[in-house]
């Protein structure tokens, strides 16, 4: 796969908006729990998998977590800040694996099993 100028230009506006959700758009799904947050930091990684493939979307997540890291330090505990990067990289390369395998050139989503 091919890295173009304007591929890397949408990966990189992809990520900084990942960036941006991560940091900015977080809520507990419980009130009670306030450890278990929604963060929608992953949806530009799963677009990004979408669109270019799963390499693609393992490097926005990569961007990702590595900006946050160096802004918020580890604030959460080291173990909450691998387990989310392994987790959303893990949903991106599986989602962008079957999306790519699964949807042909017509856009038509075809499952077959081989």
């Amino acid at each position: 796969m091919r890295y173009t100028t304007e591929r890397i230009v949408k990966l990189a506006i992809l990520s900084s908006l990942g960036l941006v959700l991560m940091f900015f758009v977080r809520f507990p799904v419980i009130p009670t729990a306030s450890f278990l947050e929604y963060e929608p930091g992953d949806v530009p990684a799963l677009v990004a998998s979408f669109l270019y493939g799963p390499s693609s979307g393992l490097l926005v997540r990569c961007f990702d977590a590595l900006c946050g890291y160096g802004v918020h330090g580890v604030g959460r505990g080291y173990g909450v800040q691998k387990k989310s990067y392994v987790q959303g990289s893990l949903d991106g390369v599986v989602f962008g694996i079957l999306y790519n395998d699964c949807v042909d050139d017509s856009h038509e989503f075809n499952l077959h099993f081989h």
